[in-house]
């Protein structure tokens, strides 16, 4: 869904710094077959040893017996084990059970989370407490950082600053209902949907130390997914869907718990010859 392009956030990019190469160490793009000729694009975060976040409506178009590759983190999945939340698409289902289609997703609620073979390496903090009154917490002109791609396809970390949360419809156009956060950034290209939205640690002691699990200063901290850009302004600031609210960190958390990992869920994505000509897959 990801799809404005250029400057971002309130008409500039005025005073940001620019962009750096390479992704977030916790960053990762993420492949998804629709059929045995095709692939989507998108990007995702590992934000424990067995678990990676991403925006839900990534797995628009796919199948249940789909694949799906994270390749900075080296990591196949089934496109079945994956788990949605619960309001994230109109069926209420926690697993896709059909063919998917983006205006059936809501931006609010746009989660999903990847069970993958556990890795040893950093991953991004996304533990937020479950105390309803942090659903409330002011994160406005908080720095962000978050991984994309170029226009030339090569992976970069694009700073930001938090806006605070908005409808929305006011960030993606008529029909989005619920809130999100916006991000003033330097815009968003189809498939930079599902990149982690970060913070440090450091800059959130003020305004939400308790409201962020453990203690782990220097580190960052996941305030949100990215959902989409403004398909009508790709100056406007980027829909972002929030973390931090009770519902969202419950789900999290309770998810990870009961998660009993199936055989085989680290096996690479099948994909036939003619997806490595049309999409640069490995």
């Amino acid at each position: 869904m990801a799809c404005g392009s250029g400057e971002s956030g309130d008409g500039t990019t005025e005073g940001l710094p620019p962009p750096t190469p390479g992704y977030p160490e916790y960053t990762s793009s993420l492949r998804l077959s629709i059929d045995r000729t095709q692939a989507k694009e998108c990007h995702a975060t590992l934000i424990a040893p067995q678990w990676a976040l991403t925006a839900a409506h990534c797995f628009s178009g796919t199948k249940p017996d789909g694949r799906g590759r994270l390749r900075e983190l080296d990591r196949g999945f089934a496109i079945a084990d994956v788990r949605f939340h619960p309001l994230a698409h109109v069926s209420g289902s926690s697993t896709l059970d059909g063919e998917w289609n983006n205006d059936e997703f809501s931006a609010a609620h746009d989660l999903a989370l990847i069970p993958i073979e556990p890795l040893e390496r950093v991953s991004a903090r996304a533990l937020w407490s479950v105390d309803p009154g942090c659903d409330a917490i002011d994160l406005r002109d908080v720095p962000a950082y978050l991984g994309r791609l170029t226009l030339a396809g090569q992976p970069e970390t694009a700073p930001g600053i938090v806006l605070g949360a908005r409808t929305a419809s006011s960030l993606l156009g008529p029909g989005q209902q619920g809130d999100l956060l916006a991000l003033r950034s330097y815009g968003a290209l189809p498939g930079d949907s599902g990149s982690g939205v970060a913070v440090r640690a450091d800059d959130l002691a003020e305004i939400a130390t308790s409201c962020v699990l453990g203690d782990a200063p220097g580190t960052d901290v996941l305030v949100g997914v990215l959902q989409d850009a403004n398909p009508f302004d790709a100056r406007a600031p980027l829909g972002v869907t929030p973390l931090y609210l009770a519902e969202h960190a419950i789900w999290i958390a309770e998810t990870m718990a009961s998660w009993t990992p199936p055989p085989g869920s680290d096996e690479p994505p099948v994909l036939d010859p003619p997806c490595l000509e049309a999409y640069g897959c490995d």
